[in-house]
């Protein structure tokens, strides 16, 4: 289809970000209406979607002392919230707070660090906020994965030693109190990604991936069920998968099957694989 046919919706969009070097993620909010991007540059950009679909830069402020690795907004649900995770090994948690119209009313608005996690000792490679439903909770991978739980909410991030940590918050309106509540050694090699299942009608799952060399022939996929009745978190499957290139990312399908979920995985082109937990 030519572009000059497509709606202005449907149009691809193209803009400046301003970032003075790579840019490692972009990531759209739960309505598709803002997006954040992070880059080596140790900033972060926030973008708003105005009503004729261009997209104006509304926040830009340096988050962390080395590469910004990803970013990713927690359900709206929870306020407007974002994660950050960098090569200088910790993870922030940010949050929009808005001011009361001035003079001229026009209200303003301000993004300020609620939380800053340190407790890592390498290099933090990914982060996710957990579904909604699961309340909020953060997951950090590394060659150390992290989990973050706070209170009803959920969030994931990645690192480079093959662990991952889950952190709880105590109470969803004080977002700068987090604590460990799990740790998982899923490999012995580097974490390169990690992911929620977001299905409603099976029990909690984690995937989390490899991205090292040295994983070619051994786990590159391993998969985390949560026991509610044990309160922990149990090594389901593993999947040594013959790929040529590294597992750079994955995700869960967000359509429910009944008996199966669905997790697409990234490593040069993308495979579509169905995970069954018995």
């Amino acid at each position: 289809m030519d572009y000059a046919e497509m709606d202005d919706k449907s149009k691809p969009f193209d803009f400046d970000v301003t970032h003075r070097d790579l840019i490692h993620q972009v990531a759209f909010d739960h309505h598709g209406r803002r997006l954040a991007t992070c880059s080596s540059d140790m900033t972060l950009s926030v973008w708003d979607r105005t009503p004729d679909g261009s997209w104006v830069k509304a926040a830009s402020w340096k988050v962390h002392g080395g590469a910004v690795w990803r970013v990713v907004w927690a359900h709206p649900e929870f306020g407007q919230l974002l994660a950050t995770c960098s090569y200088d090994r910790s993870v922030h948690i940010w949050e929009e707070i808005r001011s009361a119209p001035g003079a001229e009313g026009r209200k303003g608005a301000r993004w300020v660090r609620k939380a800053y996690l340190t407790d890592s000792r390498a290099n933090v490679t990914d982060i996710a906020f957990a579904p909604r439903h699961l309340g909020l909770m953060l997951v950090s991978c590394k060659v150390l994965i992290e989990w973050l739980l706070l209170n009803s909410y959920f969030q994931a991030t990645v690192s480079a030693q093959g662990i991952v940590r889950i952190y709880e918050a105590a109470d969803v309106m004080d977002l700068s109190r987090w604590s460990l509540c799990h740790e998982l050694q899923a490999f012995y090699t580097r974490c390169g990604s990690v992911e929620w299942s977001r299905s409603r009608i099976h029990r909690p799952l984690l995937a989390v991936a490899s991205d090292d060399k040295r994983a070619e022939n051994d786990e590159r996929i391993v998969i985390y069920e949560h026991n509610e009745n044990l309160r922990k978190w149990q090594r389901v499957i593993s999947l040594r998968l013959e790929l040529s290139f590294p597992v750079t990312d994955l995700k869960f399908s967000p359509i429910a099957v009944a008996d199966s979920h669905q997790l697409a995985v990234a490593a040069g082109d993308v495979h579509i694989y169905n995970i069954k937990v018995y």
